[in-house]
């Protein structure tokens, strides 16, 4: 069949299937870098986050009173970033947790 083909649709169907085969290669390399750009971003706001209210994780963590959790949650909703935090002690018990189950990816 592809002897039947003259030359001109020869070309034509290697330059078709040439290009696919680029664009295929260049979307899929941009969206690997867009999620390793996206997963930085993500990390240096979480480490942001966690710089300026370093203190008052710390005195939830020490002093678990209502006052204390309404604070950092108030704190918290200045972020709009975020969407959930879980605030965890050395024995890794859930001391805080700010934000619904299915904001919140479970790692």
């Amino acid at each position: 069949m592809w002897n039947r083909l003259g030359i001109k649709w020869q070309l034509i169907l290697i330059m078709t299937l040439v290009v696919t085969l680029v664009e295929f290669t260049t979307l899929f390399t941009v969206l690997n870098i867009q999620k390793i750009q996206s997963k930085e971003t993500a990390l240096s706001q979480v480490e942001a986050v966690t710089k300026s209210l370093n203190n008052d994780f710390l005195k939830v963590i020490l002093n678990p009173t209502t006052d204390a959790f309404a604070d950092i949650s108030y704190r918290l909703s200045a972020f709009n970033d975020v969407n959930g935090i879980i605030l965890v002690n050395d024995l890794n018990e859930t001391v805080y947790k700010y934000g619904t189950d299915k904001n919140i990816k479970k790692k």
